[in-house]
């Protein structure tokens, strides 16, 4: 169903509603749902650093590189035999 579909579907539904607690009710949900995407931009919204440092970025995300060896060791161990383009298909 397309938005406008959707839209016109949900306007005849509102129209045709004669109760006015449940007009009251739909309109406090709307409200809370259009509160709630305010504060979650608000959340989001977070000054950004004048300057980036990398090492300062791994420190505060606890990044830990990968030893390069244990990681072609344990694709080894895998045994994988079917072909990349296979393997990517399967994504």
């Amino acid at each position: 169903m397309s938005v406008d579909a959707l839209k016109l579907k949900l306007i005849n539904q509102i129209m045709s509603l004669q109760d006015a607690y449940k007009l009251q009710k739909l309109e406090a949900t709307l409200r809370d749902m259009w509160a709630d995407e305010g504060d979650m931009i608000k959340k989001l919204n977070k000054p950004m650093r004048k300057k980036i440092d990398i090492e300062a970025l791994k420190k505060e995300q606890g990044f830990t590189p990968i030893n390069k060896k244990e990681f072609f060791k344990k694709i080894e161990q895998l045994n994988i035999e079917e072909p990349l383009d296979d393997l990517l298909r399967m994504i």
